[in-house]
């Protein structure tokens, strides 16, 4: 299945055939879809949480097996409208314009992550899940720092690009880093 972001609007796609499968997203679809994150449980807890851009909210889809839909399980209202976000277990990892959250997908609680906020308002928020239940977010124009799902920071050295990253995803014993111009890698410890 291929899930789609276009014009502010979420759809399902057959994976091969690229049809249009026939999903109701009517409580998200309407007020712009920001961006969209899988739940990483695996089968059979397939979720879909949705950062809506008009609400300051998320929804979260809960996939049936059964029948292949997706249908709405809850709404939470958030402080801002989500930029980033990432999800593992019952926690998301939600980047706003200027900080960081962890959010608790049952009881829509919200914890601050123990970072320093975003400083420079032309850097985007970015937070990658890692092996070993770690987090990257990008802090600060340039800094990576890695925390965990206590929303605490890692014993463990920050890491710094030479540009602000608009992506950063994790192979082997890699992080990459998409910038503005070109990709910048550096080796993960």
């Amino acid at each position: 299945m291929l899930i789609v972001v276009s014009n502010g609007e979420i759809s399902a796609h057959g994976a091969t055939d690229l049809k249009p499968l026939d999903f109701d997203f009517s409580k998200a679809n309407p007020h712009q879809v920001r961006l969209v994150c899988v739940n990483q449980r695996g089968p059979p807890h397939f979720r879909l949480g949705v950062g809506l851009l008009k609400r300051k909210a998320i929804v979260i889809y809960q996939y049936h097996s059964s029948d292949k839909s997706y249908t709405f399980l809850r709404e939470f209202s958030t402080q801002d409208v989500p930029e980033a976000m990432s999800w593992y277990r019952n926690k998301m990892v939600v980047g706003y314009k200027t900080s960081y959250y962890l959010l608790n997908d049952k009881l829509g609680e919200a914890t601050p992550i123990n970072a320093p906020g975003i400083q420079d308002p032309t850097v985007f928020p970015v937070v990658k899940l890692l092996p070993k239940e770690e987090i990257l977010v990008a802090v600060m124009d340039r800094v990576g720092i890695f925390v965990g799902f206590t929303g605490d920071a890692v014993a463990k050295n920050s890491i710094t690009w030479s540009q602000s990253p608009q992506q950063v995803e994790f192979s082997s014993s890699y992080l990459m880093a998409l910038a503005a111009e070109s990709w910048c890698g550096d080796p993960s410890s």
